[in-house]
């Protein structure tokens, strides 16, 4: 995400929906984002699951839920970061309106569970300030020729 222009937040919001494989995982990593103070917003699933184990999260409609919803909160600049790991139909249909939008609105976003335990360590050390020098495999190459 650096090498290519992206800045993973420090502050703000993150939004998390978790296929129901990943939702163990989520509890993890939505704890760490809350410690870190970030606030952490999720659709319903993911939500119910979180706060049943204790997790403080938020709730956001999801895009076919109605409005407002998850892509009024990216339009209107209160999410910083997202994660996304859709399973069925209907999910990816949402997901490809998150995903779009994010793009549009240079919004960070990852869509598997690997990408966002890399994304929630990388977060903390930022927090933590140790500093990431990284470069694009272009800039590498640059550098080196």
């Amino acid at each position: 995400l650096l090498a290519s222009g992206m800045q993973l937040p420090d502050k703000g919001n993150v939004f998390l929906s978790l296929s129901d494989h990943d939702k163990p995982h989520g509890v993890v990593i939505a704890s760490k984002l809350i410690e870190l103070g970030l606030k952490v917003y999720c659709t319903k699933g993911t939500y119910e699951y979180l706060r049943n184990e204790g997790v403080g999260v938020e709730y956001v409609k999801k895009v076919s839920e109605g409005r407002p919803n998850i892509l009024d909160k990216m339009k209107n600049n209160n999410i910083q970061f997202l994660i996304n790991t859709p399973s069925g139909k209907r999910s990816r249909n949402d997901s490809f309106f998150i995903r779009r939008t994010a793009l549009t609105m240079n919004i960070p976003y990852c869509t598997t569970l690997s990408g966002a335990i890399a994304a929630t360590r990388a977060i903390e050390a930022k927090k933590m300030g140790k500093i990431m020098n990284v470069v694009s495999i272009q800039e590498y190459y640059q550098k080196r020729g």
